[in-house]
Parts: structure tokens; sequence; C-alpha cells
């Protein structure tokens, strides 16, 4: 039999309700009893949908991640392009994924509430929904490597441009406000700011490359 409209439409409500409290107060200090309230509905209609309040917490990131379907398809790197233009498409989708205050500001809500406080509920969840949207990523900074780039360069490499992107859209921001706090995150900035990053990345990866090629450390 298929869910009832009211049903489905009841379950949306909770999650839109459990994703703006879990983002504000965290999951440990956000009630089921808030949540409900939120919601205009019963704890026991939480309880039907959901189970349990740890489910309905991994279930709110996955619809959190889902707000944003439209953006992952819309900006997803395409692979017909050079390898410096493949990865400076990376690069731009990853700013704009950090930098959107729309569709994933409760994504970016969660992860950072996780952060200061995790909970382990969503360790695995995290990597099933994340690990689709680098895949691309990886294997551009792998060509770059060459064979003799081991996955630990990888990582590192991907880690370290994620970094810089985080640090400019988002700490920096705030913990140095004479260089960052007038930043206005437009579309002519990202694609400025992508131009750079990849300028610095590809010489960071293939100084890395080089490396290993010569069997040299860093």
């Amino acid at each position: 039999m298929p869910p009832r409209k009211d049903g489905q439409k009841t379950k949306d409500r909770i999650l839109e309700a459990a994703c703006e409290l879990f983002a504000v107060k965290g999951f440990h200090a956000a009630t089921v009893g808030e949540i409900s309230q939120k919601a205009a509905c019963n704890i026991a209609a939480i309880n039907y949908h959901f189970g349990s309040k740890a489910r309905l917490y991994t279930e709110t990131w996955r619809y959190a991640h889902a707000c944003g379907h439209e953006l992952y398809e819309s900006i997803q790197p395409t692979l017909d392009l050079p390898i410096d233009q493949r990865l400076r498409a990376h690069i731009f989708f990853l700013l704009n994924l950090l930098s959107n205050e729309k569709e994933l500001k409760s994504l970016h809500l969660l992860h950072e509430r996780e952060f200061l406080s995790p909970t382990g509920l969503v360790d695995d969840l995290w990597r099933e929904l994340r690990d689709p949207l680098r895949e691309g990523f990886l294997e551009v900074i792998q060509s770059i490597l060459g064979e003799k780039g081991s996955e630990e360069d990888v990582n590192f490499c991907e880690v370290m441009i994620v970094n810089l992107c985080r640090s400019i859209l988002k700490h920096n921001r705030r913990q140095n406000p004479e260089y960052f706090g007038d930043l206005e995150i437009t579309p002519e900035f990202l694609e400025t700011m992508a131009d750079t990053l990849t300028c610095f990345s590809l010489a960071g990866i293939t100084a890395v490359q080089e490396r290993r090629r010569e069997g040299t450390g860093c």
C-alpha cells in the first residue's frame, strides 16, 4: 500500500523541524518534544515514522544532503576536459558546495555541530553521502601524481585543497576580519578563487609528483 499523502507531509515537516533544531542545538540538546512541537505533530508520529531519535538524526542528514541534489547536478564537473581544467572544475564545484547558504545551509550547520560534539551516529553515513561527490576529484589528483603517487599522497593533496577552500570561505572570514570581513561571496569571486586555487594546487601536486618520480620525500 503506498504511503498516504498526509503521512508524507507529516514526515517532511518532522524532517524540516529536525534539520533546524539539530543544526542549532545539536543532537543531544534538541529534544523530540521540541521537534514534535515545531513540526505540529505528536511524539507518536515521530516514533511511527522514525522509530528513535537516533534514526531521526541520521534521516535528517540524508534529507539535508538531498536538498542539494539539483545543485550537485548543475555544477558537477565533466570528464572531457584537459586535466588542469578538470582540477579547476572540481575546485569550483567544491567552492560552490562550501559557500552555499541556501540549499545546503542545514547540512553545513549539522556538520559543524557534529564536529563540535561528535555523536558517532553519522560517521558511515557521511562517507556514504560524500564519497560519490569526491570520486572524480581523487581520480584527477591521482592522474596528476601519476603511477608513483600513493593513496596517501592523493588523500593528503585532497585534504590540503579542501581545507584551503574551507579556511578562506569559513574560518578566515571570522578569525581574520581585516582580510576577509567584508568578503562578499559572488559567482565572480568564486571563479577568481577557483583560478587562483587551481594554480596553487596544481603546482603543489606537481611538486609531490616530481619528488615521487625522483624517489625522494617531500
